[in-house]
């Protein structure tokens, strides 16, 4: 993530420009390579989808579908 892209972001929400950087580093360890590992065959737009939808649902956004749906997805 670029520097003005991140500083921007934090001013955003209020925290600060390292805390976003371990944000994002930690989504791609507990979320993006999990689910890369299980589908290294799927298409790199369901793979996004999928990502989107787990954040969605982590964040209590997504009341039509359950984290089991999730995991299925694909």
């Amino acid at each position: 993530m670029k520097e003005d892209s991140k500083n921007e972001l934090a001013l955003k929400t209020g925290l600060d420009p390292k805390q976003v950087s371990n944000w994002f580093t930690n989504v791609r360890k507990r979320i993006w390579q999990p689910i890369r590992r299980k589908n290294k065959d799927k298409d790199l737009k369901d793979l996004m989808l999928k990502v989107r939808l787990k954040l969605e649902y982590d964040d209590g956004n997504l009341s039509s579908c359950n984290e089991k749906e999730i995991e299925d997805y694909g």
